[in-house]
Formats: structure tokens, C-alpha cells, sequence
């Protein structure tokens, strides 16, 4: 099977996909098929096609971390058998707190208000796209909770191990949560020594926002969110209304005369 650990920017990804790797085992796909350019095994995107039509993955066990977002790759993923995907789900006002510290490690020197009305709002937007993206009936995806993970690690892990048909005992639901606390992913990655403003892993706690939104910021972001969503509906209308349109004038084609 191929197992993909799936999530939009900074909500989580990394660590989903360190939990993984230490449930299951699964090495990475063949290198020819990822994507040289990242730290963690992930299929290139522009590899992705050919990767489901040429991997036998039906024999042999693969997992990787990407970030699909497009309803095409959701679909294509989706329509190949053996593939499961995990995704998961961040508050998005945690999301871009998380953003702004990979921009300031990035060189981004401004304030998070300069950061929120500039940026913030964009990568809000974005997440709540891809959030909304994945959030479909399927057998095939699970949606891990960030917070649930923090708050109850043991049932989290069992219901991803249900998932995946992984029997996660407590023992190993311990083992697992002690190789993935926040100072083993540090050890792991190389971070150990760097200073806390250059590190990939900065401090993954619940409600951080707090520190950094004002009520403003809290209130526009409900209207990004309101405005994505509605945004999305009206270009699905559209999308449905061209479909009907060209379908009539194709049956009035074929119409007799």
C-alpha cells in the first residue's frame, strides 16, 4: 500500500508523518519518483501519474509526507487502489503563527500584525481551501486532529492504526509519542543545537494565537474563511451551469430534424 502523510502548510505534516513512520515501518518510494528539493521522502507532483501507473504498490508497502492540495491530485489519489491518505487539521489561527516563524526563519523581519494583514491572510485562506479540499466521504482518508494528538495521543494513534489495520497496543502508542515528542524530532532533524529562531520545530502548542492575535485579526479571519467558502460555492455554481449549458447545446445536436 502506498501511505501518504498529507497536510496543508504548517498544520502538522512532519509530525503526523514521524508517527507513521515509527507505527509502520514503510520505507520511502523509489527515489527517482521524489522530490530531491525536500527533507522528508515526498513525491514529486509532476511525478505523480506516472508513479501510480508504474509502482507496484499493491506487493510492496511505501509511505511518504507531501502536501497535495488540488482537487486533480485528490481524485487521481483517490482512484488508485492501495493508496491511503492521512491528512491533518490545525485551528488555521495556530497555522499562521506557525507561517510567520518559517517566514522570520526565511528573513522575514516585520511584526505578525504586518505579517497577518500582508501574508497571514493569504496562507489563511489557503489552508481553508485545502482543509475544505480533503473534507470528503471516503474510505480511503483520515483526518488526524493536531489537537486531539496533543490532548490524547494513545486514542488518536489507535484510530490511525485502525485506519491502516495496525493493532497500536498502549506500549507502542508510548514507544511511539516518546520518538516523536518535539525535542526527539529535533535530535532527528539535526535542530538540537541551533537557536530557537532558526528551528523547523519552534514549540507546537495549542492556542498560541492567543499571543499574537488581536480581536480584529481574530474577526477578519471568520470573513476569509466565510468569504473562501463562499467564494468556492459561486465558482462551483458556475462550474455546474457551464456543464448544463454545454450539454444542451451537444443534445440539441443530435436532436431529429
Amino acid at each position: 500500500m502506498l501511505v501518504i502523510s498529507n497536510g496543508a502548510f504548517k498544520s502538522g505534516s512532519t509530525w503526523l508523518y514521524n508517527i507513521l513512520r515509527c507505527m509502520t515501518g514503510f520505507p520511502p518510494p523509489p527515489e527517482e519518483f521524489l522530490n530531491p528539493n525536500w527533507v522528508n521522502p515526498s513525491i514529486d507532483p509532476e511525478k505523480l501519474t506516472k508513479f501510480l501507473k508504474e509502482v507496484d504498490f499493491s506487493h510492496k508497502n511505501y509511505l511518504c509526507k507531501n502536501h497535495f492540495g488540488g482537487k486533480y491530485q485528490r481524485d487521481l489519489l483517490l482512484a488508485s487502489p492501495n493508496v491511503f491518505i492521512l491528512d491533518i487539521k490545525r485551528d488555521i489561527r495556530d497555522v499562521v503563527v506557525s507561517a510567520y516563524y518559517h517566514h522570520r526563519r526565511k528573513g522575514y523581519d516585520e511584526s505578525f500584525k504586518n505579517y497577518y494583514w500582508k501574508k497571514g491572510k493569504k496562507v489563511a485562506n489557503f489552508v481553508s481551501s485545502y482543509q475544505r479540499n480533503w473534507d470528503v466521504q471516503s474510505t480511503k482518508i483520515l483526518i488526524a486532529s493536531y489537537e486531539k494528538l496533543h490532548s490524547d495521543f494513545n486514542s488518536e494513534t489507535k484510530k490511525i492504526g485502525d485506519f491502516l489495520g495496525i493493532q497500536v497496543s498502549d506500549q507502542l502508542s508510548e514507544q511511539i509519542k516518546t520518538e516523536t515528542t518535539l525535542d526527539s524530532l529535533r535530535n532527528r532533524y539535526g535542530e538540537s543545537d541551533q537557536s530557537d529562531d532558526s528551528k523547523f520545530f519552534r514549540k507546537g502548542v495549542i492556542g498560541d494565537w492567543q499571543n499574537h492575535f488581536d480581536a480584529k485579526m481574530d474577526q477578519d479571519l471568520e470573513k476569509v474563511q466565510k468569504f473562501s467558502l463562499s467564494h468556492s460555492d459561486k465558482i462551483q455554481v458556475e462550474i455546474t451551469k457551464l456543464y448544463t449549458k454545454t450539454k444542451r447545446k451537444i443534445e440539441h445536436l443530435f436532436l431529429p430534424s
